[in-house]
């Protein structure tokens, strides 16, 4: 007898339904609308299977595919497969990035030598100035009538010592001429050595007049830019109290903060780096030119001034990104990968040698890049196993890959 053919659960419930129909089953809206129930589960759950058919084939694939990319840590269940470098020996270059910023080489804070008003200010903040030109002036009123009273008090003190010494003449002949007693030479002279020292004086005190009235005028000692300006026409300003800031452009220098565990490396004339992020200026060679070995404070950095080449464009008050690079003392240093519990209580390592895996108990130093330093019972060019660590013991039998 011919097999029949199986049917899908669609064409299953197609036939139940018309057999029902035959026999005498349900009639009426009732019965149609359990016909679409039973068709709509059956196509739901033929569409269901075939989608996780597909999913079951999809994860196989990819499982597959993962399968093929991991490496073999174990080939034959007794000897594991590992990955494997080499202990070295190095001189190790710490890299320390400081921020800081760049200011003028030559800059002045510009004030009066005496008190007054101030009378006028010619320039503004952003301002470029040229040496001798006027930036300020005061109010010369009080100085001028010093000045006029100094002159007037040299000028009597001159027509008095030139009348003294007239006096000492005329005394000398009578004397001479024996008209009178010496002692009125006398007088004479001494007469004339007094407003001698009285026209010094005078002659000093004009002096010192011309010199307060000059104070009153506040020039420029230098091709510049303002960089600030701290006082208004008509406000009192003490003696030595900055008017102006200066900021002169021919050479610019870079200020940074560098820390305690640092200074001690760093020395006048170490050649550094620096890099402009605003100004899109990189790599800029510079110099050490002076390193303070004060602090401010007890954790306050210790300041440093570098001398920077000239760029284009690069003005004082810019962020500046200083890179310092020290040499540090010969070292071990091994693959930051090959050591476990690095930053716990027992960091160790496994070294590979005759064929067998050795657990060697190590101490950690500083990170150096991708490296790290270590002290240990491990000489320079001995293997140590970098991968594969998961399931290795020391003394398991392993062959390195590289």
């Amino acid at each position: 007898m011919k097999a029949r053919a199986a049917l899908t659960p669609v064409e299953e419930t197609e036939q139940n339904t018309r057999a029902t129909n035959v026999g005498g089953a349900h009639s009426g809206t009732a019965s149609n609308r359990e016909k679409k129930q039973s068709l709509f589960a059956a196509g739901a759950i033929f569409m269901l299977g075939t989608l996780l058919l597909l999913a079951g084939q999809g994860i196989a694939a990819k499982n597959s595919k993962i399968a093929d990319s991991v490496p073999p840590w174990s080939s034959d269940g007794k000897t594991k497969t590992v990955r494997t470098d080499r202990v070295k020996l190095e001189v190790p270059t710490e890299k320390l990035k400081l921020f800081g910023t760049t200011r003028a080489a030559k800059r002045s804070k510009l004030g009066f030598t005496i008190p007054g008003k101030l009378k006028t200010r010619n320039f503004n903040v952003g301002d470029k100035v040229k040496v001798g030109q006027i930036l300020a002036l005061l109010d010369s009123r009080a100085p001028r009538n010093a000045r006029q009273a100094a002159k007037a008090q040299l000028s009597q003190v001159e027509s008095q010592w030139q009348q003294a010494k007239r006096d000492k003449k005329r005394a000398s002949s009578l004397v001479k001429a024996k008209a009178t007693a010496g002692r009125r030479l006398e007088q004479a002279k001494t007469a004339t050595d007094s407003f001698a020292a009285a026209r010094r004086a005078a002659k000093s005190q004009l002096s010192e007049a011309n010199r307060v009235l000059s104070e009153t005028v506040l020039r420029a000692p230098y091709d510049a830019t303002v960089a600030a300006v701290l006082f208004e026409p008509g406000e009192i300003v003490a003696a030595g109290h900055p008017i102006f800031l200066l900021s002169s452009e021919e050479r610019l220098e870079v200020v940074v903060g560098v820390p305690e565990n640092f200074i001690a490396d760093l020395k006048k004339g170490t050649a550094v780096l620096v890099d402009l992020p605003l100004a899109q200026e990189e790599n800029i060679r510079a110099t050490v030119k002076s390193v303070g070995r004060a602090a401010p404070a007890a954790g306050y950095l210790f300041p440093a001034i570098l001398t920077m080449q000239h760029r284009a464009g690069v003005v004082a008050g810019m962020s500046a990104e200083v890179v310092f690079h020290r040499r540090r003392p010969q070292t071990l240093t091994v693959p930051i990968g090959a050591v476990f519990d690095p930053t716990g209580n027992a960091p160790a390592l496994f070294r590979l040698r005759g064929g067998k895996a050795e657990r060697i108990a190590i101490t950690t130093g500083k990170l150096y890049g991708e490296r790290v330093s270590i002290k240990g019972p491990l000489a320079a060019g001995d293997r140590i196993i970098t991968g594969g660590l998961a399931s290795l013991i020391s003394g398991d039998s392993v062959e390195s890959v590289q």
